[in-house]
Formats: structure tokens, sequence, C-alpha cells
């Protein structure tokens, strides 16, 4: 993922990762960067279909 600035070449994720450290930079770029598990498909064919 690479947002930038308009007026730069900066991306957001550099920022942060200069910015912050530990817990709090993980925290941060798990979010900015929408990091998630991939729904197992099991689970997908639990979820009722609507009718």
């Amino acid at each position: 993922m690479k947002e930038t600035n308009i007026n730069s070449n900066r991306s957001l994720v550099a920022d942060m990762k200069k910015e912050t450290c530990g817990d709090y930079e993980y925290a941060l770029l798990s979010l900015v960067q929408a990091e998630r598990d991939d729904i197992q498909l099991l689970q997908l064919k639990a979820i009722p279909e609507k009718g």
C-alpha cells in the first residue's frame, strides 16, 4: 500500500514507521494496511443465505 501526499512523494506507511515504534507502530500499521486474516471457506458456508 502506498498512500502519498499530493504535495510530496512521502508515503503514509513510511512516515508512520519513522514516527512510531513497538506495539503502537504495529497497531497503526495494521489499521492502515487493513491486514486481517482471510475468512475460512467453512466459515463462509456457515453464513446462511438471505433469500
